[in-house]
C-alpha cells in the first residue's frame, strides 16, 4: 500500500463524518426531513489510524480503529443536539456481519463469511425520544433485512407492492404488542441457503467443513457435516446438535428450509 493510498485512508472516517454533519446540518436548516445512510470503510483491512489514535484501546490496532468510529458517532449525536434534531430523529447504529480474522465474536461460534451466530449477530441500536420508549434491551432475533419495513411502518408508509419483501416489521416487537418480528430468518451463504431459525432453534442443512490445521496449508480436508440443529437458547455458541431430543422441531425447520430453497429456485428476488 503506497504512503498516498494511507494518507488517504486515515481521513477517511473523518471525511465520512464531515459530510455526514453537513447533511444534518441542512437538513435542519431547511426545517424538511432527512435521510442519511453512513457505511463506514473501517474496520477493514488494512487497519490504519491516526497518531492521536495509536495505543487509546487495549485492543491494539483494531481497538484504535473502533475508538475512532465511536469518535464520528459522537459528533453526529452532538450535531443533531446543537441543531434540535436529536429527539425526533430515528439514530440506528449496526453492523452489516460479525468479525473478521480480528474482532471477538464472544463465545459465539464462526465469524463473517459463515452462518453461525460469530458471523451474523452485531449490535442494533436505536434512539429515537420521540418515538421510542429508551433504556429497554430486547431479546429476540431480528435481521438487517427488517429495518425497512419498520421504519416504514413507524413513518406511516405503505411498502411496494410491485415486490417481496424479505424482511419483517418490528415495531409490534419493540412496542411490547409481539414477541417476535418473523416466524422464520434465513442464513443465506450467496444464492445458497445453510440455515433457517424460528428464533429460539437453528437448523443447518448439510454443509462442507473444512479442516485446515494452523500452519499446514497441505493438510486441508473438506467433509460434508450436519444437518445439525441447535437450540440458542441453551447454547448460543452451537456447539451441540439436539435433532435427537427434538426431532418435531428438526422436521419441521427442515420442512421450511426445503420450501424456501424452492421459492427461492422460482423467484430469486435479484439474486440471478
Amino acid at each position: 500500500m503506497t504512503s498516498s493510498r494511507v494518507s488517504t485512508s486515515l481521513r477517511l472516517d473523518a471525511l465520512y463524518t464531515d459530510e455526514a454533519v453537513k447533511v444534518i446540518d441542512k437538513g435542519a436548516a431547511d426545517d424538511a426531513p432527512f435521510f442519511l445512510y453512513l457505511a463506514h470503510h473501517y474496520p477493514h483491512e488494512p487497519l490504519t489510524t491516526s497518531e492521536d489514535n495509536l495505543g487509546r484501546s487495549d485492543a491494539g490496532l483494531y481497538g484504535d480503529v473502533v475508538e475512532g468510529l465511536d469518535d464520528g458517532i459522537g459528533r453526529l449525536v452532538e450535531t443533531l443536539q446543537e441543531t434540535g434534531e436529536l429527539d425526533n430523529t430515528l439514530l440506528i447504529v449496526t453492523s452489516d456481519n460479525g468479525p473478521w480474522y480480528q474482532g471477538s465474536a464472544g463465545d459465539h461460534r464462526g465469524r463473517k463469511g459463515s452462518v453461525y451466530e460469530g458471523g451474523f449477530l452485531v449490535p442494533f441500536l436505536a434512539h429515537w425520544p420521540a418515538g421510542l420508549d429508551g433504556g429497554r434491551t430486547i431479546d429476540a432475533m431480528t435481521m438487517g433485512t427488517d429495518v425497512f419495513p419498520t421504519v416504514l411502518e413507524w413513518l406511516g408508509i405503505a411498502a411496494p407492492t410491485d415486490r417481496k419483501l424479505d424482511g419483517s416489521s418490528m415495531a409490534g416487537l419493540i412496542d411490547g404488542t409481539s414477541d417476535a418480528a418473523s416466524e422464520f430468518y434465513y442464513f443465506y451463504s450467496g444464492l445458497d441457503l445453510l440455515a433457517v431459525s424460528d428464533g429460539r432453534f437453528k437448523y443447518h442443512a448439510v454443509t462442507d467443513y473444512v479442516d485446515a490445521p494452523s500452519g499446514n496449508a497441505d493438510g486441508l480436508s473438506v467433509t460434508a457435516q450436519g444437518p445439525w440443529l441447535f437450540d440458542l437458547d441453551a447454547d448460543p455458541g452451537e456447539n451441540y446438535d439436539v435433532s435427537a431430543r427434538y426431532p418435531d422441531v428438526a422436521a419441521a425447520l427442515k420442512a421450511e428450509f426445503e420450501r424456501r430453497t424452492a421459492e427461492m429456485d422460482v423467484n430469486p428476488r435479484g439474486w440471478n
